[in-house]
């Protein structure tokens, strides 16, 4: 991992993040400690695993056969260039899909940084999130999850972030509906036991939901905090999407050495701080999609965060995504009526630049009764119906 400082604003605003639900402890206590340690034992032995080097590309291989063994069938090598050693070197991030049966269209990434530093075995940096990323994948492969869970490793990491950057760029480019994305990087340093950083982006939602769902559950303290590093979690930040970067709270003393091997690695501390991530990707996935603390039934705005679960026109659609809050179209002069004054303040407002009140909330002034973005005299023509012949209503609110 290479650490660059970053300080976003923080949103204050206090979430009460809902209780996991009781079938976690079960779903959690699928994780096994064997396979994470087997995992790393054999990451860490591919020699470097330095990106563009013929160990890496060894790693990828067999991080996609370890994918298409647990049974995804949406398998590939994501391909891109990273200038590596002074020249451009093909890279490749390797990418699993678990398709939601509920809502396939959302999608959660979980993502870590398979390449290390020249000379380092990697265990820690990153062995322990690539093996995260894998038990993760290995126990939910066969579990049904409302959302999409996307699995991806990333390549040249070490280099400037280009894995990760290279796919949080296409997925912005594509529009892809991501609720949450969760960084894993460095998760098994040998003194921890107790305790986490959870590094959030825009706001503490995801953090709260880590500490609440998984960590308390699991003996560590989770710490939620802004943002102190531009890792593989930024990219996605910049993109617009949510993002949680968990890491060890204790930070590696042997990190980018010689001595980053399994030696230095806590397998019960690492096994813990992935059923931590596994318990929020689920709680996520399955049960309050955007992570606002409130259960997708009866969240009135279930893919819009609205902890207040705001509802203004009382329709059950809460404001946060109600295309229809806009309640006194017409009504330019706010009297609670349409007529004479405010046809004219409607053709003053077209034609001279006159005011026009705006409603609370609502993404269009009173006097663009059509919504085309301006008022004009299709506005004009529409209050003159309403006020004198008994036209259609322009106080409905939805364009």
């Amino acid at each position: 991992m290479s650490l660059i400082p970053f300080e976003p604003a923080i949103d204050a605003r206090a979430i009460v993040v809902r209780q996991p639900t009781a079938n976690l402890d079960s779903l959690i206590a699928l994780v096994a400690q064997d396979s994470i340690t087997a995992s790393l034992y054999r990451l860490q032995a591919f020699n470097g695993r330095v990106a563009g080097t013929d160990s890496i590309y060894a790693a990828r291989d067999w991080i996609h056969s370890r994918f298409l063994a647990f049974g995804y069938d949406s398998v590939y090598n994501d391909s891109f260039s990273a200038s590596v050693f002074g020249g451009y070197k093909p890279c490749y991030n390797v990418v699993a899909t678990k398709l939601g049966t509920t809502r396939p269209d959302l999608q959660i990434v979980v993502g870590a940084h398979y390449d290390a530093v020249p000379g380092s075995p990697g265990a820690d940096d990153n062995g322990s999130g690539v093996c995260g990323v894998l038990e993760l994948a290995r126990v939910l492969a066969t579990q049904q999850t409302g959302a999409t869970i996307v699995f991806v490793t990333f390549d040249a990491h070490e280099w400037g972030l280009y894995g990760s950057s290279h796919y949080a760029n296409e997925a912005g480019a594509r529009h892809d509906s991501i609720l949450a994305m969760f960084n894993i990087d460095m998760i098994g340093n040998l003194p921890n036991s107790a305790e986490a950083w959870l590094y959030f982006g825009q706001d503490t939602r995801l953090a709260q939901i880590w500490a609440d769902s998984g960590g308390s559950r699991l003996g560590i303290a989770g710490h939620p905090a802004p943002a102190a590093y531009l890792v593989d979690q930024y990219p996605f930040i910049l993109n617009g999407y949510q993002a949680l970067f968990v890491f060890e709270h204790l930070f590696s003393s042997v990190h980018h050495t010689t001595h980053d091997s399994t030696s230095y690695v806590n397998f019960d501390y690492a096994t813990r701080m992935v059923k931590a991530t596994l318990a929020t990707v689920a709680t996520i996935a399955n049960a309050d999609w955007d992570a606002d603390g409130v259960a997708n039934s009866p969240d009135n705005c279930p893919t819009t965060f609205n902890p207040g679960q705001d509802d203004l026109d009382h329709d059950g659609i809460g404001d946060a995504c109600d295309p229809c809050l806009c309640l006194s179209q017409g009504d330019a002069t706010g009297d609670g009526q349409i007529d004479v004054l405010d046809v004219v303040a409607i053709i003053d407002r077209a034609f001279a630049g006159g005011a026009c009140t705006q409603d609370a909330l609502c993404p269009r002034e009173r006097c663009d009764i059509d919504a085309n973005g301006t008022t004009d005299v299709f506005d004009v023509v529409a209050v003159i119906a309403y006020a004198f012949s008994n036209g259609p209503s322009p106080a409905s609110g939805c364009p």
